[in-house]
């Protein structure tokens, strides 16, 4: 089903399916696995989350084996993730994003303005370029790669800049993946706080789920957590 809709959708966008369809198959087999390794009964207690893995042997692929070029027609991150994120909203209940409405809208508002504001200020004390500094500080503040690249284009910036700002998102939420959920579990956090936390400490969707996902896993398995994974998917978003 997958193959046949995203085939479909990604041949508008100009994709080929001769390219696509066997580097899906590769990342579609290469995902059942990583499943299959976390379920294993004790993945939880060694933390080795589904999302973790994935990191892990992602990077492993990328820096030590390497694939064919054209492999890239079937690792489409942004696509997948805006897939997962519109199946996930489909599973929340309107009453549930009625009720945290006001309290999400108003932190999101004020996470984001402060950090623009903090970044801005500290970039410019540094003597970066101004352009540079809106870069950064859309990356931080607003949605990690898409936000550096929307804003890039606004400013003007030079053709360095948002590759400076990705680089910086990405190096950035790597560690959060690993950082959030290992001192969340040390604090023993609520899930809804780590949710909240989750959602204005990651710069990327991907990496904010799969931090969010791997703490979820730990708080339905492991005693003594307090909340659940709805609780934490609740106030992520």
């Amino acid at each position: 089903m997958w193959v046949i809709v995203f085939t479909a959708s990604l041949k508008v966008m100009g994709i080929k399916p001769k390219e696509f369809i066997p580097s899906f198959v590769f990342v579609y087999i290469c995902s059942i696995l990583i499943f299959i390794v976390g379920a294993w009964e004790h993945a939880h207690h060694y933390n080795l989350e589904p999302p973790l893995i994935a990191l892990a042997l992602g990077m492993l692929i990328a820096n030590l084996v390497g694939l064919p070029r054209w492999m890239d027609a079937g690792f489409r991150v942004e696509y997948y993730i805006k897939v997962g994120i519109i199946l996930l909203g489909a599973t929340l209940p309107l009453t549930l994003i009625i009720w945290a409405g006001p309290v999400a809208i108003g932190q999101a508002s004020i996470v984001a303005a402060t950090t623009f504001l903090i970044i801005f200020f500290v970039g410019r004390k540094m003597g970066l370029d101004r352009r540079l500094c809106a870069t950064l500080c859309a990356g931080g503040a607003v949605c990690g790669v898409s936000g550096s690249i929307a804003i890039a284009g606004a400013v003007g910036a030079k053709k360095e800049h948002a590759p400076i700002a990705i680089t910086m998102v990405i190096l950035w939420a790597i560690v959060m993946i690993f950082f959030l959920p290992l001192v969340s579990r040390m604090m023993r956090l609520h899930t809804g706080v780590v949710g909240a936390w989750v959602g204005t400490s990651e710069f990327a969707d991907a990496a904010g789920f799969a931090a969010a996902q791997a703490y979820g896993n730990m708080a339905a398995q492991i005693p003594g957590i307090p909340g659940n994974p709805d609780d934490e998917n609740s106030k992520k978003h």
